[in-house]
């Protein structure tokens, strides 16, 4: 495709300009708020300016300096090197916050060691091994990316030779599969959701998830849905599932909600 003929008329782009002044950089900063005020209003703009304050605090690589990890650098779709008939559904590679997963998994209501806890799309799997510090029955990660799948195994190897005072859970498995062709264990389960996937495949998964529901009636099914930006809406209106928590913080990408299914 030739984006040049999508180009909208106006003035050609300058050269790269020089560094700004402080002034120059204070005015397009100023211009930048008037903007959102006027596109967002003044209550949101308020909660978009303490979520940028507060993000950069998340933003360390204190997990892998811990441990010796790879986990904080992100990866697009493109770098992740999906198939291309996923691409539009998928999400890049973002690391979990393991505070907030540490928040997450302390208020389940659940006795770990009778849970398998799934990740899907657990990426170079900074969730599942913060996981692992919880007794669950065991631990899979599936994840599309072959790139990110073998991070993520090189990750768990590290982690279990670093951190073996810590872990609780050794039993850690990352399958490298198509979420929809993945078998959802016959046992009580917590899936693990930090905003993977959206559209369709999201809509999918999650009717997958149902069906596995009503198959094994007496087991127990809790998705744990952190940064629920994609599928929130979907999620509150469909009849096959229950919200059954909801955790809301200034930043969206740190707040996370609780589903179960719905019987029946």
């Amino acid at each position: 495709m030739n984006l040049e003929h999508q180009l909208l008329p106006g003035r050609a782009l300058p050269p790269r300009a020089a560094p700004s002044s402080p002034f120059a950089t204070f005015s397009r900063r100023f211009r930048t708020l008037r903007n959102t005020l006027e596109v967002l209003g003044p209550v949101t703009t308020a909660r978009a300016l303490l979520a940028e304050l507060l993000l950069p605090t998340y933003e360390d690589h204190s997990f892998d300096r811990r441990f010796g990890t790879e986990t904080s650098a992100m990866l697009s779709v493109i770098e992740s090197e999906l198939p291309a008939r996923y691409r539009d559904d998928a999400a890049g590679y973002w690391p979990a916050v393991e505070n907030v997963v540490h928040h997450i998994l302390r208020r389940l209501p659940v006795h770990y060691q009778d849970y398998v806890f799934v990740d899907a799309g657990c990426g170079k799997g900074r969730a599942m091994l913060t996981a692992s510090m919880y007794p669950f029955a065991r631990i899979a990660g599936v994840e599309l990316s072959p790139l990110t799948a073998e991070t993520a195994r090189r990750n768990v190897a590290i982690f279990r030779e670093r951190a073996a005072s810590l872990q609780r859970c050794a039993d850690i498995d990352v399958i490298c599969q198509d979420i929809l062709d993945y078998d959802i264990p016959d046992a009580n389960v917590v899936v693990f959701l930090y905003n993977p996937f959206q559209g369709l495949l999201f809509q999918s998964f999650m009717q997958r998830l149902h069906e596995a529901s009503q198959r094994t009636p007496h087991r127990e099914m809790l998705v744990v849905y952190h940064n629920p930006w994609s599928g929130d809406e979907w999620l509150r209106k469909t009849p096959y599932f229950s919200k059954i928590y909801e955790h809301r913080m200034i930043a969206h990408r740190l707040s996370w909600n609780v589903w179960t299914p719905v019987r029946g």
